[in-house]
């Protein structure tokens, strides 16, 4: 017991706000927990740094891109480890920049790019710039903030191209350079020479002089590829002509539905979840109880069943928020599903103990409901521990505020395919329970006996404890009947969270399903989500005609669409010619106005706009709760079709009850 209580202990300095979360060369405490798989191209682009290191002919340069907590220092250091370090610090502190030696070169490692020796905002573009000129080598741990700044300050600046600024405008956007021959402090004979991989989680940029190479660099952005989805398999490659080449293979998402043929071994997070469950049920020896929420916790979680549900709701909590969980935010979430509030919890109070919860007796329901905070299932969507002097604020939480919104609570719709060909919704199951039930039943054996029978191995004592004290408790003559709707509402919360979980069933699946068959099939939208846009971006005057115009007015104050009789004149264009497509740059999906070929603005496609698309129903615009959210996205959208610019091309209209009068503008002969 007293190992596998130090082992929850130590999860806690990996939780969020923990003391073990940030890696420095050499640091050895890392070690207490395994590493998980490197993010994509990471471990490929290291080999080959080593493999080059010693090349006397030329420089080369590896970046790791990405925010904090990606994993870029724990994967530098760990290329670092074999050489030899020449600058030591014994002050505690994190440092700028590491220096050490090969065997016959020098290599540089900045560590943390965020830090400033100096009041110099070029600082990364100095430091490219005297390793090149040393022809020495780099390692780069640098976080998107710093290029931005970079670049920034590097715009202003006059004068001809040199290695650290063609390498800047690089790492900020690769998409944006191309191979060409460049002029490198006025000199015309250098060549740089570019290959950008798929999906820009990894690039190349090689820059020769005299057709001989003089310096590779490779950067692998370790925030582009989700640690929920499979890993490409970057691998090396020998060429006659360039030497070993990274070959990067295409990221894919998988469709919700497909995610059960994935195995979990194959997902990073998977294989990282898989290896503490069991880390910490080997410590306890199996001398776990049941019937506290935390090995109840440990039980259900060791089972990949459970393990797949968990995964699958955190892959879409990714999709809703727009943003790829780091290793550090994965580490908070798990720390969370296992001991729930307490992992962020920092007090002297001996109730809240990990110790005075393992094999609590619990014997009221309000006990029941006080420990049921910790069961995963409600801890990782805002159930904060009833003790603690201030409660959880899931808006702000790092973990909450992302796990919130695919809470299965707001979705009574969301179906799962787990059961067979037929889809099931845990919310009607849940409610056939409680109408199926009366006050001396249990809802929980209910559902175990029908819909959801194939849960029963994931259901633990701890969840029979409150479903027996449930029964008990709203079958007293005492039990108040506002008592019993109150008991009703977080018991059914309760079912609902935890079975979800089972079955990986998260809040608006119907839109996640949309926006990943988007993405999968980028440029060309699926017809049901183009149809939507169509309706709230620019839908016909008469969405019972297809033929109808569609119709943007010009004069008014704000850019709603001309739909139905008008009362009074309105100036219009003429969208008919408009059309929708979508490109996607790592997991960000972009929807494009096009206008007879051309690109007339773009806009990211998101949650909230793909929820206001399938809210529309056959062409009329709907309402969600996020229509405030995407409405002035939505106005900026369509105010780029009015650009004056050259309106002698378009189609102008006089709308006026439900006729339209075409006119066209036209440009005036020179006498």
């Amino acid at each position: 017991m007293k190992n596998g209580l130090a082992r929850l202990e130590d999860l806690k300095k990996r939780a969020t706000g923990g003391t073990n979360v940030a890696a420095e060369p050499g640091d050895s405490s890392q070690e207490i927990w395994f590493a998980g798989p490197r993010p994509a191209g990471i471990e490929a682009a290291s080999a080959w740094f080593r493999n080059a290191i010693d090349d006397p002919e030329q420089s080369n340069f590896l970046f790791f891109i990405g925010g904090p907590g990606a994993g870029k220092s724990h994967s530098a250091a760990k290329i670092v480890r074999d050489l030899t370090p020449v600058t030591k610090y014994h002050d505690g502190l994190a440092h700028r920049k590491y220096q050490y030696v090969s065997q016959t070169k020098k290599v540089f490692l900045i560590n943390d790019a965020t830090i400033k020796k100096n009041e110099n905002r070029l600082e990364l573009y100095e430091d490219i710039k005297s390793v090149f000129t040393e022809q020495d080598n780099l390692l780069a741990c640098i976080n998107r903030g710093v290029l931005v700044e970079e670049l920034a300050d590097l715009t202003p600046m006059q004068g001809p191209d040199n290695v650290a600024s063609i390498i800047i405008r690089w790492l900020h956007s690769p998409e944006s350079c191309t191979s060409r021959e460049i002029k490198i402090d006025g000199n015309s004979k250098y060549q740089c020479q570019l290959t950008i991989e798929t999906e820009n989680y990894i690039s190349y940029l090689r820059i020769c002089k005299d057709s001989k190479p003089i310096l590779q660099a490779v950067a692998v952005y370790a925030d582009v590829c989700s640690l929920l989805e499979i890993n490409p398999k970057v691998r090396l490659r020998d060429n006659n002509d360039e030497g070993t080449i990274l070959v990067a293979p295409e990221y894919r998402i998988a469709h919700f539905s497909d995610r059960e043929k994935i195995c979990i071994e194959d997902i990073p997070a998977g294989l990282v979840i898989k290896q503490i469950i069991s880390d910490i049920t080997d410590k306890f020896d199996s001398n776990l109880e049941e019937e506290d929420p935390i090995s109840a916790n440990l039980k259900t979680l060791a089972q990949p069943m459970a393990q797949r549900g968990l995964l699958n709701i955190l892959r879409s909590s990714e999709i809703l928020n727009g943003k790829i969980m780091t290793y550090r935010d994965l580490w908070g979430i798990f720390a969370r599903c296992i001991i729930g509030d307490l992992a962020d919890s920092v007090t002297a109070n001996p109730d809240m103990s990990l110790e005075s919860i393992l094999g609590r007796e619990i014997r009221t329901f309000d006990e029941a409901k006080r420990m049921a905070a910790l069961r995963f299932s409600e801890a990782l969507f805002d159930s904060s521990f009833f003790g603690r002097q201030e409660e959880t604020n899931s808006k702000t939480h790092p973990v909450l505020k992302m796990t919130r919104t695919v809470d299965p609570i707001r979705d009574s719709k969301s179906t799962s395919n787990n059961a067979g060909e037929q889809q099931i919704s845990i919310a009607y199951c849940v409610s056939e329970a409680f109408s199926h039930a009366s006050t001396s039943t249990s809802p929980l054996r209910y559902l175990l006996n029908n819909d959801l029978a194939n849960c029963v191995e994931l259901v633990t004592d701890f969840d029979r404890l409150v479903d027996v004290l449930y029964t008990e408790y709203i079958s007293k003559e005492s039990c108040k009947s506002n008592d019993v709707r109150k008991a009703i509402s977080w018991y059914s919360r309760y079912l609902t969270r935890l079975f979800s979980l089972f079955l990986g069933v998260p809040a608006f699946r119907e839109e996640i399903d949309t926006w990943t068959d988007a993405w999968n099939s980028s440029s060309i939208l699926p017809s049901n989500l183009k149809e939507g846009l169509n309706a709230i971006l620019i839908p016909n005057r008469d969405p019972e005609n297809w033929n109808s115009k569609r119709l943007m007015p010009i004069l008014d104050s704000r850019t709603l669409p001309v739909i139905g009789n008008t009362r009074n004149p309105k100036f219009a264009i003429n969208a008919d010619h408009v059309d929708l497509k979508t490109r996607r740059s790592g997991e960000e999906l972009f929807l494009i106005l096009e206008e007879k070929n051309e690109v007339v603005e773009e806009i990211v496609l998101d949650f909230p706009l793909v929820r206001e698309a399938l809210a529309s129903s056959k062409r009329y615009p709907g309402l969600t709760e996020l229509s405030s959210v995407a409405a002035p996205r939505i106005e900026r959208f369509r105010s780029t079709r009015l650009s004056s610019a050259d309106w002698s091309n378009k189609q102008l209209v006089i709308a006026h009850g439900n006729t339209d009068t075409e006119f066209l503008i036209r440009k005036a002969k020179k006498r």
